[in-house]
């Protein structure tokens, strides 16, 4: 009788050693494919990156792979630190995108409240952790949004070059759920994975953006701004709509690079440039410098009433700035474009006699004024 319970045992232990084989294979296996198709949504995500044209498009991507990464996630936002040091909602899932209009001072942003961006962290409670650290106008946009629906928030810095830039929040919306140890381990290894794809593209934009845009005054510059308006043109025969051109240069430029040194220029560059993207907010107008103190104006699908109207609202606030004794000024010649036929180059040439005999006026008739 001994001798049977011993066996009973013996083969008891057998089947649970067996039992315990048979599981721990079955979360290998289940654990290579979770790799595997980590792997994939990797890979699908780098060719995407490749494609993309903005880095709202790249934080959307971004977020949307990690969610799908991670199995108790079902939404979940990207938050960016801006130029105003501020973070931004520069990318949501499953959440309204009212959220957008939130900045965020860094003791406001989950992460930063819990550990200063030293790691990732768990908030289990994030409706009462968001009350808690939000004044009430900016609790009140999430509530009226019904954006604290989650049960737990598993958030993470995302840094470049050990700085930190933003922050990836990751949430589910699941009843009693909480993200794991293991769900953090998964998170570090999908975050130094989508860390690398943002680097490579921010480099790309980086370089984007060095051949497309002036570095003094963040404006198209001359080859791209030629790239623009050649491609408008041609896209725009035969549709028998107005455009027109306005070719401005500033006047007494080099008396202030005579009188008070290259660093004053600079700042009049930088001053209409400035006011050129204020005034020019519509997303048809298509501007840039051309070089040195001249910039270029294309209106689509408006005549030169139109452009008479827009280029002195521009010279309006501009004409109010000084530097030191000089008060700030620009001539302009604008051409109506009708004939789709003609070039850009001749274009351009056109406006720019027309600018001069502006110039010549006012320089004359200030001649005219000294001398009387």
């Amino acid at each position: 009788m001994g001798w049977v319970s011993i066996k009973d045992i013996l083969l008891l232990i057998c089947f649970i050693l067996i039992g315990i084989q048979l599981i721990t294979m079955r979360l290998h296996k289940k654990k290579i494919a979770y790799l595997n198709n980590t792997k994939d949504i990797l890979y699908d995500l780098r060719e995407k990156v490749i494609e993309a044209v903005d880095k709202e498009q790249v934080y959307k991507l971004i977020l949307k792979a990690a969610i799908d990464m991670l199995p108790k996630a079902s939404k979940g936002s990207i938050l960016m630190e801006g130029k105003d040091k501020l973070f931004h909602y520069e990318a949501l899932i499953g959440y309204s995108e009212e959220l957008k209009e939130i900045k965020l001072m860094k003791e406001e942003v989950f992460l930063y409240a819990k550990n200063q961006f030293k790691g990732i962290a768990v908030i289990k409670n994030p409706a009462r952790f968001n009350e808690n650290i939000l004044n009430f106008e900016k609790h009140k946009i999430f509530q009226d949004t019904e954006s604290l629906d989650i049960c737990c928030t598993l958030s993470c810095p995302i840094s470049i070059n050990d700085r930190v830039i933003g922050v990836i929040n990751l949430d589910s919306t699941e009843k009693g759920a909480i993200f794991s140890e293991d769900d953090i381990k998964y998170l570090k290894y999908i975050i130094n994975e989508l860390k690398l794809v943002l680097r490579v593209f921010l480099m790309q934009d980086d370089l984007r953006y060095q051949a497309n845009y002036d570095a003094l005054t963040g404006l198209y510059n001359r080859r791209y701004l030629e790239y623009l308006l050649s491609y408008h043109l041609e896209m725009s025969k035969n549709k028998c709509k107005k455009s027109t051109l306005i070719f401005i240069d500033l006047d007494n430029f080099k008396r202030i690079n005579d009188a008070y040194g290259h660093k004053s220029g600079d700042k009049a560059l930088v001053l209409i440039s400035n006011i050129l993207q204020k005034k020019m907010n519509s997303s048809s107008y298509i501007y840039g410098r051309m070089a040195g103190d001249e910039f270029i104006v294309f209106i689509p699908h408006g005549d030169e009433k139109n452009a008479i109207k827009v280029i002195e609202e521009v010279r309006e606030v501009y004409s109010h700035e000084t530097i030191g004794d000089i008060n700030l000024d620009f001539s302009y010649g604008i051409i109506e474009v009708t004939d789709s036929s003609r070039n850009l180059e001749e274009l351009i040439h056109e406006a720019d006699e027309k600018m001069y005999e502006v110039k010549n006026y006012k320089r004359e008739k200030s001649q005219r004024k000294k001398s009387s």
